[in-house]
């Protein structure tokens, strides 16, 4: 039997409990139920600590691993065993499976060498009790405008009876016709309610619900538990569901990061009409990911999808700082200004719209930051990404790109020649100044 119970919520800015806090406090109440399976989902907490979805379906933020293999009976000794070895993570709670031995079934177990020797193949037995128990089609009846199909099988009482199962004659090779019973052994055993199937192999389902761990953590976790098992060859574990869309998550992520970084670097390289210019610029995109990870681990927030789109913002934002600071020192190089002179100025007059546009951005996401409500998590996650990754990549900025603008500019006066004598170990020729002509007036 099973049961599901459904309990609503009040809204977020009338109750002072967290969803997560009522879920714990009902695994505590459910617990005093001995023999029963429990667990407790609900919806979609954004930090990825909470789950959605009813036993064992499909879920957002479950954990599933899926071991696959050939015969049913070593996949549920392995899905046991893990279940055992994952109730152990920390944060992981309602570890359980779909499979289900409830569904009785004779089987029938074959003596192979005694079938070899009575002449008896494998074949012919299951295609013999195939059309005494189960029937086959051997033809159809029409009556009116009905259709009906005539099946061939032993009658009831004899076909739901093991022991006259035993009795049944199956054709053999040598002997004629044997009974069942002297090539094999029944048994009255529970077997599996359904056999799910992934990839055309059959599979187990293990899930767990998320208490307070991050997705990611709890994946790596699990394959810990999995490679401890020593699995036989032909079985494999493969995560699925919520783990399956994040691992591609994350490949589409670092893809998205290559292909902003090209788009990026073509638009400034047309912009400054150089290829130097746009990688001076583009040593703010470095800088921008490793703020926004300690503004997270700082408000001990995780890497999610929003997050994550915090990062790809930061990309677009923070090398604003970066092209004021080296289109402002081009000009006045432009004007005849020393380099070194150039670069001082440039951060001088370029420091107050630098400050006013990363004010701007800052007290727009502050908000965002401190938000409550419905979505806000979300919001949040996002907001503070950009906050930390702006106020640290201001100050990082303000003194690499110029460091880096000066060695940029020095390999590109870099000559060939130069390096050549250097190698050869000659010292550099002065250069020769060319004569000046004078003109005296009569």
């Amino acid at each position: 039997n099973r049961v599901e119970i459904w309990a609503g919520m009040t809204p977020l800015e009338e109750r002072s409990i967290s969803q997560q806090a009522v879920m714990r406090q009902a695994r505590v109440v459910l617990s005093r139920f001995t023999g029963a399976r429990i667990s407790v989902t609900g919806g979609t907490d954004i930090s990825g600590a909470s789950t959605t979805g009813s036993r064992g379906g499909g879920s957002t933020n479950r954990l599933y691993l899926l071991i696959q293999g050939r015969e049913i009976d070593q996949l549920q000794t392995y899905v046991m065993d893990l279940i055992t070895r994952v109730k152990t993570i920390p944060g992981l709670v309602d570890v359980d499976t779909n499979f289900e031995a409830t569904q009785p079934e004779l089987r029938i177990n074959i003596d192979r060498a005694r079938a070899a020797d009575l002449g008896v193949t494998i074949d012919s037995l299951a295609s013999s009790m195939r059309l005494l128990v189960g029937g086959e089609e051997v033809s159809k009846y029409k009556e009116g405008d009905e259709q009906y199909e005539v099946r061939l099988r032993l009658d009831e009482p004899f076909r739901n009876n093991p022991e006259g199962i035993n009795e049944l004659l199956i054709p053999s090779s040598t002997q004629g016709t044997v009974k069942v019973s002297d090539v094999a052994a029944l048994r009255l055993e529970p077997g599996p309610a359904s056999i799910d199937r992934y990839n055309r192999q059959r599979q187990v389902t293990l899930f767990a619900n998320l208490d307070n761990i991050p997705l990611g953590e709890a994946i790596t976790a699990a394959r810990a538990k999995v490679d401890e098992l020593n699995l036989k060859p032909g079985y494999q574990a493969v995560f699925g569901a919520s783990a399956r869309t994040f691992s591609e998550a994350s490949n589409d992520f670092v893809i998205a990061i290559l292909l902003a970084v090209a788009f990026i670097y073509m638009v400034l390289a047309s912009q400054f009409n150089s290829f130097i210019h746009p990688l001076t610029i583009m040593t703010a995109l470095p800088l921008s990911v490793p703020a926004g990870l300690l503004t997270l681990l700082a408000f001990d927030r995780t890497l999610n999808v929003y997050s994550a789109i915090g990062l790809m913002m930061l990309f677009g934002v923070v090398k604003k700082n970066s092209i004021l600071q080296v289109d402002y020192t081009n000009t006045l190089r432009a004007q005849g200004m020393e380099r070194h002179e150039a670069l001082i100025a440039a951060n001088h007059v370029r420091l107050r719209p630098i400050l006013m546009t990363t004010i701007a951005i800052i007290a727009g996401m502050v908000p965002i930051a401190l938000g409550r409500g419905s979505g806000a998590g979300s919001r949040s996650s996002m907001a503070l990404t950009i906050i930390g990754g702006q106020i640290l990549c201001l100050l990082l900025t303000l003194l690499i790109t110029p460091v880096v603008y000066s060695y940029f500019d020095d390999l590109r006066e870099w000559r060939s020649w130069r390096v050549f004598q250097r190698l050869r170990g000659k010292p550099e020729a002065e250069p020769v100044p060319e004569p000046v002509m004078t003109e005296s007036v009569q």
